[in-house]
């Protein structure tokens, strides 16, 4: 599912020429090369998102830039899926993949998109992808009671795991000897261990929307 990048450390692709493209449109904002890596990125508004929700140490853009995106994703599916949607573009068989997701904090609601499309070496001609342009937005933000589960700073089990979707945010809860996604917020209801580490993958359901652009 995946294919081979043409663009060696010795060949690298300037794409400072879109630096005020990504800059000025809305959400929070990134390009990456054939290698994966993070060429460019909206630094001020991901910085705000990083330290807003507490990933302050990403807004050092030597943690940032020329990093591999794909180390951004924990879990092998997950990375496995990603690395595949970028080389649907990269490939030219996508123009454009939206996937509608969650991006949730404790005490919030997120409901977001993601768009990638691909920024050509010309982009007049269309010809020749060099890069494929991430485009996050945030639809509508809904207060919540906090949950505890997604509390990073509450975990203190190195053996126990709970899977959680890294799309819709739904855990993977055992009930009645059969397994089923649930919301964190029904978990914790639930009685669920909120102190336990979570492995992020793909529920059914998102994995389904993902085959799709595949």
């Amino acid at each position: 599912m995946t294919m081979e990048t043409s663009q060696s450390n010795d060949q690298k692709i300037s794409f400072d020429k879109y630096e005020e493209m990504i800059n000025t449109m809305s959400g929070i904002n990134y390009i990456i090369d054939r290698n994966y890596s993070i060429a460019l990125y909206s630094k001020k508004k991901w910085d705000l998102f990083a330290s807003n929700n507490d990933g302050s140490e990403l807004t050092e853009i030597n943690r940032v830039k020329e990093k591999s995106i794909l180390d951004r994703f924990a879990g092998n599916k997950v990375k496995s899926y990603y690395r595949s949607l970028y080389d649907q573009i990269f490939s030219g068989h996508k123009k454009e993949i939206v996937i509608k997701s969650k991006c949730d904090s404790p005490a919030a609601l997120r409901d977001n998109v993601l768009y990638l499309t691909p920024i050509y070496e010309n982009m007049n001609t269309k010809d020749n992808v060099i890069g494929v342009l991430h485009q996050s937005l945030i639809l509508n933000v809904e207060e919540r009671e906090a949950v505890d589960l997604i509390k990073r700073k509450n975990v203190d089990s190195e053996t126990e795991f709970l899977e959680m979707c890294t799309i819709c945010k739904a855990v993977k809860y055992q009930s009645n000897g059969s397994d089923k996604w649930i919301t964190d917020e029904e978990y914790q209801n639930l009685g669920g261990n909120s102190s336990i580490k979570l492995e992020y993958s793909i529920c059914i359901d998102c994995t389904t929307t993902l085959d799709e652009f595949l």
